[in-house]
């Protein structure tokens, strides 16, 4: 049992880490005019520097809990197989595909408007899942989330093989759009050292602070906001699927808000 809390707390403090160096990143200044108008193949600053595989990962025993009066066909989630294009349009927005070393992404050019102060910027957003593939999963954010911002992690979501590349695409994303973003553990059995201000649920979000739970619990992947709290669910370990639908569906609200524009 004390070699599986290490164990807990070993994840936990590498994720801290590997967000804290794309935290790092984003706020180099990335001028609007090193990025190709024409949509071009340049990466965001810092893309090439996070490796994961190839999210196939499965969860330990104790992953994930599931909703047993459901039946499995209910439970079932499996993402449609899309015919590869170059450049295809969801939403609106345009992405472009590109394939390096055996590994797809997926990235459309955006510009960012209003950064809490901090000059807006062009950059690309790359994801790891074609949006086509993802558009079944529930989405249901509404708003953006505030400045002082908390991404905290759930025990069942660190044991799945897919948090830690999730992890950083999400931090990245948050960065982009200049939040303050913190990180935090659903419980402080998950942290070396614990803390109270980095144990934060849905239970410590309010008008001022917003409170981003990655958890891996239901059936399949799930978005919900509740206030200001948004849960982040991959279901059974489909995290980077989870985290990517949120990032599509918080550019959603980006856009309807003036925040966020498609360059």
């Amino acid at each position: 049992m004390k070699k599986k809390a290490m164990s807990m707390i070993a994840k936990v403090s590498i994720i801290v880490a590997v967000v804290a160096i794309i935290a790092i990143i984003i706020f180099v200044p990335f001028p609007v005019s090193q990025v190709p108008e024409n949509g071009g193949s340049q990466e965001p600053a810092g893309n090439e520097t996070i490796s994961a595989g190839n999210g196939t990962g499965t969860a330990g025993n104790n992953a994930s809990t599931y909703n047993n009066t459901e039946s499995i066909e209910s439970c079932t989630y499996a993402e449609p197989e899309i015919s590869e294009q170059a450049s295809f349009s969801w939403h609106n927005l345009t992405f472009n595909t590109k394939t390096k070393d055996n590994t797809t992404t997926y990235s459309t050019t955006l510009k960012f408007e209003e950064r809490n102060g901090l000059q807006s910027i062009v950059t690309y957003i790359s994801l790891r899942k074609n949006p086509l593939a993802i558009e079944n999963v529930s989405a249901g954010i509404t708003k953006m989330p505030l400045n002082n911002t908390y991404v905290s992690y759930d025990n069942s979501a660190i044991q799945c093989d897919e948090t830690m590349l999730a992890a950083a695409e999400l931090s990245y994303f948050l960065g982009l759009m200049g939040l303050d973003v913190k990180q935090a553990s659903t419980s402080s059995s998950d942290l070396s050292h614990p803390d109270p201000e980095r144990v934060k649920t849905c239970a410590d979000a309010n008008e001022n602070t917003t409170v981003i739970v990655l958890q891996s619990k239901a059936c399949r992947p799930e978005i919900k906001e509740e206030g200001n709290c948004m849960v982040i669910d991959g279901g059974k370990c489909k995290t980077l699927s989870a985290v990517e639908r949120a990032i599509l569906n918080l550019v959603e609200v980006g856009i309807s808000e003036g925040a966020i524009k498609q360059a």
